[in-house]
């Protein structure tokens, strides 16, 4: 019953990065870091989350981003916290449940943008630049046995394992939505 949740959720956050995209002039949101809170702010360009909500919550019907730390719910995966190996709901808001694509195929820029790379910034593409929209991946549920996320810097905060199972929910940049086997090899999957 997770798993169909987190489809929905994840289908409800598609939806609100494809208006952004709409209503600037077909660039994605960003710059924004490959993991994925659900606290966002935005009080100055020095001090804010620099996360996916930053840019879309006022299309997730929550409030605008300013100087206010917020948590939205939409980041907060229904199989997470379903799962018993959750944390405390103080550290919800710190937690990385999802992780951004930010190394496609076929793209030499990175897609959502980087809020520091090399001391620049770097901001995200249009949405035409991205190849074969419909199987390439934007999001995935995060969790610590993404291969390689063991160099990941913030892979303590993400569940230890997947909390769906042997499911990953993963979200395209059609904006279509999948719940895929954790066997399953998607192109430059991990950060």
């Amino acid at each position: 019953m997770t798993r169909t949740a987190d489809v929905a959720t994840v289908r409800q956050i598609g939806a609100g990065i494809s208006l952004y995209i709409v209503e600037h002039d077909g660039t994605l949101p960003g710059p924004m870091w490959t993991s994925q809170t659900a606290q966002y702010y935005y009080h100055t360009p020095e001090w804010r989350s620099w996360n996916l909500l930053e840019f879309i919550a006022p299309y997730l019907s929550l409030p605008e981003a300013d100087g206010t730390r917020r948590v939205g719910d939409a980041f907060v995966s229904p199989g997470y916290l379903a799962n018993p190996q959750n944390v405390s709901e103080d550290d919800i808001p710190y937690m990385t449940n999802y992780i951004m694509n930010n190394r496609t195929p076929g793209l030499d820029q990175l897609p959502f943008g980087v809020p520091l790379r090399d001391g620049v910034i770097v901001n995200p593409i249009r949405m035409a630049s991205v190849p074969d929209q419909g199987s390439t991946w934007a999001m995935i549920s995060a969790d610590q046995e993404i291969s390689s996320v063991a160099s990941y810097t913030n892979n303590t905060s993400m569940a230890p394992e997947p909390y769906n199972g042997d499911y990953r929910t993963v979200l395209y940049f059609d904006w279509h939505v999948n719940s895929v086997t954790t066997d399953t090899e998607l192109d430059n999957v991990y950060p």
